[in-house]
């Protein structure tokens, strides 16, 4: 298998065509409140998908986007997209002031629990480490802020002001349309009315046995991450 990371205005179409695929197919499904009235996603039980072009859009967005992908005979088999923005309110002794935000992480169902999704996010925050100060996700699923929470070598933060500071400066355009944020000592979720089912995610949140910070999710909602990278310890390497 071959890892890259190719920045926003380096991605073809044929690897973005790939990307969707591997999304469309290995994501997740509908929830059964996804198709109602006041809500416009997919059949209960069908697949959640996006299309080049959405990906295109929604994804990469401005100059700072990019992906982290694993490739297996020139497809991909793990993905991680990612785009960093400014925040005012954090700085390190260099006078960085960026956050590292994962737009998206997703993994194929046969590739699962190999250390894709590490080795594809270390790939992320090692090229970005000297720029940010943080790194984020929102995700209903727990392993995936899990993962984020390893390769940035620290827990969430569930600092109300931290969050909503960096909440309010975030630069994803389906953050930015977000209807509500909930920030407290055992919860911390944004209301993105993403109505994939949890059904996975709440087995696999049974089965963590490390500190977690954030919650159980509620429908229609996705955890909100954000880990200190100056957490890391300075002679700690991440592995795959």
């Amino acid at each position: 298998m071959e890892y890259c990371l190719i920045e926003g205005p380096d991605i073809s179409d044929a690897l973005l065509e790939g990307c969707s695929q591997l999304f469309s197919q290995h994501y997740g499904v509908w929830s059964s409140a996804a198709a109602t009235p006041t809500h416009c996603g997919g059949k209960a039980g069908s697949p959640v998908e996006m299309s080049a072009q959405q990906m295109r859009v929604q994804l990469l967005f401005d100059e700072t986007c990019g992906v982290a992908v694993c490739l297996s005979n020139g497809l991909p088999v793990g993905q991680a997209f990612f785009c960093t923005f400014t925040l005012p309110a954090l700085h390190d002794d260099d006078g960085s002031r960026n956050v590292c935000w994962i737009t998206q992480l997703v993994v194929h169902a046969d590739r699962r629990r190999q250390g894709i999704a590490v080795k594809l996010l270390s790939l992320v925050v090692d090229s970005r480490a000297r720029d940010c100060v943080a790194v984020g996700v929102a995700s209903c699923n727990p392993t995936t802020v899990r993962a984020v929470e390893r390769v940035a070598g620290g827990v969430s933060e569930v600092d109300e002001g931290l969050v909503r500071e960096v909440f309010s400066h975030c630069s994803v355009p389906h953050l930015k349309r977000a209807t509500d944020l909930v920030v407290s000592e055992c919860e911390c979720a944004v209301n993105t009315n993403f109505f994939v089912d949890h059904l996975e995610g709440l087995f696999m949140l049974e089965k963590l046995k490390c500190q977690w910070v954030l919650g159980v999710v509620r429908e229609g909602w996705e955890y909100l991450s954000i880990v200190r990278l100056s957490n890391l310890p300075e002679s700690e390497e991440v592995n795959g």
